[in-house]
């Protein structure tokens, strides 16, 4: 997660991390602030100033569709609401990240979802529009609406894209698009009207766990 003054937080599955980065290039941990043990977490991004509270604030999400609020200066968690119900009547569960930008006074948020019944999960991403507003202490849904299954669209003209993205484990976003970054080494460019994608570039040597972007980036 990346603040709007270039602050920068990471999150493993059980913790998360102010980082700082030093001259030289090196990125040092100042802190270890343990997350609830219900489930694992994947994503992390800054809730903009006057949604959640007045300043920015750090939200992550978990693999149960829950998200926490954390302190920046305690590391304490308060859960601030759950991504919703699939189509299949399951919880939708975090797939990789979520991102939320201030746009200019009209917050606006997507998370990367999918649903798991019986414990088989989805192996197709959903971009799915989060209701920034929504989110405040409590366990109700801030999904806002459902923006589709992240498949290849008929106008990706990249031949050698695949028909559809799964494991997207960091997105960041630029005016009206999403972009992904997968476990796979994939780039993908995410169209956040329909959720349709493209594959831009893939490198499997660069196995991707996370994205950040600033809440700052203007959007559309």
């Amino acid at each position: 997660a990346v603040s709007k003054t270039g602050e920068l937080y990471g999150v493993s599955p059980t913790a998360a991390y102010p980082l700082r980065i030093d001259g030289a290039g090196g990125v040092h941990c100042e802190a270890v602030w343990r997350l609830p043990s219900n489930a694992r977490f994947y994503g992390l991004t800054m809730a903009p100033e006057n949604t959640v509270a007045a300043e920015e604030v750090l939200i992550a999400a978990n693999g149960a569709g829950e998200l926490f609020q954390i302190e920046k200066t305690t590391g304490k968690t308060t859960q601030v609401g759950t991504l919703g119900t699939a189509p299949d009547g399951t919880p939708w569960s975090l797939s990789g990240d979520l991102v939320f930008f201030a746009n200019n006074g009209h917050p606006l948020g997507f998370a990367t979802v999918r649903s798991c019944p019986g414990g088989a999960c989805d192996r197709v991403d959903t971009l799915v529009e989060v209701d920034v507003q929504a989110v405040h202490p409590g366990t109700q849904s801030v999904l806002k609406s459902v923006r589709g299954a992240v498949v290849r669209g008929a106008w990706c003209t990249n031949p050698a894209s695949p028909a559809n993205f799964g494991s997207m484990y960091g997105i960041a976003g630029l005016r009206d698009k999403i972009y992904g970054f997968s476990r796979r080494g994939d780039f993908i460019e995410i169209r956040n009207d329909d959720g349709t994608g493209c594959l831009v570039s893939s490198n499997p040597d660069k196995l991707f766990a996370g994205a950040g972007v600033t809440t700052a980036a203007p959007v559309v």
